[in-house]
């Protein structure tokens, strides 16, 4: 009986045994298996990101070289940006009207941006008041009640 009982004790042991080899070796094949994968997806993104500069290479040597030949003369053709724009010689001259008519309207104030106001903090004393965040709904900041927190005209722009 004893003799039974042990045999059946171990051959209970060996099959839970060989069960946990079993799973480890097919968590083992799964593993390597996703790393095989892993580096498959980074392979291929190593290659497409080499074959995207070396076609924004080749389009910066076109724009250089045609530049180089006739630099009085508009660039030809339509060349794309590193973010997929397309750059052409009417574009250029759009992009230059814009931004020169943007200075001429931008003339504001370097002190209040525009606004004709400023924030001026005063630092009332507080004589040994608890100290609290408040929060100001014109210029949407946090500041300190001890700051004496205000807005007033601009002295620059008025």
């Amino acid at each position: 009986m004893k003799k039974l009982f042990l045999t059946m004790l171990v051959a209970v042991f060996s099959s839970l045994y060989s069960n946990a080899l079993y799973d480890d070796a097919m968590f083992y094949n799964w593993m390597m298996q996703q790393q095989q994968i892993n580096n498959q997806m980074s392979m291929q993104n190593a290659l497409m990101q080499q074959q995207m500069l070396n076609y924004y290479r080749q389009q910066a040597q076109g724009v250089t070289q045609q530049f180089m030949s006739n630099p009085t003369e508009p660039i030809k053709g339509n060349f794309l940006t590193y973010d997929g724009e397309v750059f052409n010689y009417e574009t250029v001259q759009k992009m230059r009207r814009e931004h020169k008519r943007e200075r001429k309207s931008r003339k504001e104030c370097l002190m209040c941006g525009g606004s004709g106001r400023i924030i001026r903090n005063s630092n009332p004393a507080m004589y040994g008041q608890k100290d609290s965040k408040k929060y100001c709904s014109i210029c949407e900041q946090s500041y300190w009640r001890s700051d004496g927190h205000s807005h007033v005209s601009c002295p620059v722009c008025r």
